[in-house]
């Protein structure tokens, strides 16, 4: 779901439709707890509570789209919120994992970007990082 290309991490379908609902539901509640209040504090305090719900189920959601990794012209992308890092698979000198994410370095040793290591299709990533010389270790 949501791949970039074929060699690409995308976003877990069962996590994703989970959130929407979880959107949907809340922002539906949250309009009907605002409209049938008429000065009841109790739909006030629930319409103010589910629409906190509906603003962290967003934030999740904008968060599971935007984080991917893939190669196109071997060219390796990185994109995290509102975070686009790219860099050709010639230039990475090495890849580092530490909690969960990878590191991506460039051949002068400076950070280009990072990759979620928990993603789907990442071992796919690396697999071709591996067949193309570069070193990919633990920190």
């Amino acid at each position: 779901m949501f791949r970039r290309g074929d060699i690409s991490t995308e976003t877990d379908k069962k996590p994703f439709i989970f959130a929407v609902i979880c959107f949907s539901i809340g922002l539906a509640v949250t309009i009907a707890a605002f409209l049938l209040a008429h000065g009841n504090a109790l739909s006030i305090f629930a319409g103010v509570m589910m629409g906190v719900v509906t603003l962290a189920a967003a934030v999740v959601l904008f968060a599971m789209i935007s984080d991917c990794a893939y190669i196109s012209d071997n060219k390796l992308h990185m994109n995290y919120l509102f975070k686009k890092n790219a860099i050709e698979v010639a230039k990475i000198g090495r890849v580092s994992l530490k909690d969960n994410v990878y590191t991506v370095y460039d051949r002068a040793g400076n950070v280009v970007g990072t990759i979620n290591g928990l993603l789907t299709g990442v071992d796919t990533i690396l697999y071709f990082l591996d067949k193309n010389g570069i070193k990919i270790g633990e920190n």
